[in-house]
């Protein structure tokens, strides 16, 4: 699935989305799925000791999909998830980038099902809970959707922020306007 992961990963999440909406999940249900899934797709990656486990061939591979399961449900993961989970597993789609690749494809297509903007907010220093608000309510006059932001702190910056949004970027940092300064001038 390597070459394919680009093409394949949204048409899984695509599926499970549907899936999902026809047997009436609600947003909570949605967003529970997607929290389980990238978070199962995290734990695959960061662990080999899963990952030979369940890719390990000497094991039955119906003995693998029963512990792979029970496992899920034993932490309550959703029924939804634990089968999807199953078939990417019975299809051979479970490997490091591509259970990556879908895990995030099903969270944008959550996300965009919900009307859900991922934002990314990186100011030259700490910001108080008060800017914060202002800065979101601020962004919320220009991004439509509901805003999930995320933030961090870039001392290079110097000061302003640099917004990232839906492959966007407002770059209002001093950095940026001195980058953009020094362009112009060298024209």
């Amino acid at each position: 699935m390597a070459g394919n992961v680009g093409k394949l990963a949204p048409r899984y999440a695509r599926a499970l989305l549907m899936t999902m909406r026809r047997d009436g999940a609600d947003e909570v249900a949605l967003r529970q799925a997607a929290s389980a899934i990238d978070e199962f797709a995290r734990s695959w990656k960061a662990t080999k000791e899963m990952r030979d486990y369940f890719l390990n061939p000497m094991f039955r591979r119906a003995d693998r999909a029963q512990v792979m399961c029970q496992s899920l449900r034993t932490i309550g993961v959703p029924e939804i998830v634990v089968n999807f989970l199953n078939l990417l597993f019975v299809r051979e789609r479970l490997n490091s980038e591509s259970i990556v690749a879908i895990a995030d494809a099903f969270i944008r297509a959550v996300d965009n099902e919900c009307s859900v903007v991922r934002v990314e907010v990186v100011t030259a220093n700490e910001v108080a809970e008060d800017e914060k608000q202002s800065i979101v309510a601020s962004l919320g006059r220009a991004i439509s959707g509901r805003l999930e932001p995320s933030w961090a702190v870039d001392s290079s910056l110097l000061g302003g922020l640099v917004v990232r949004y839906q492959g966007k970027v407002l770059d209002g940092s001093l950095k940026g306007r001195v980058d953009r300064l020094e362009s112009s001038l060298m024209r």
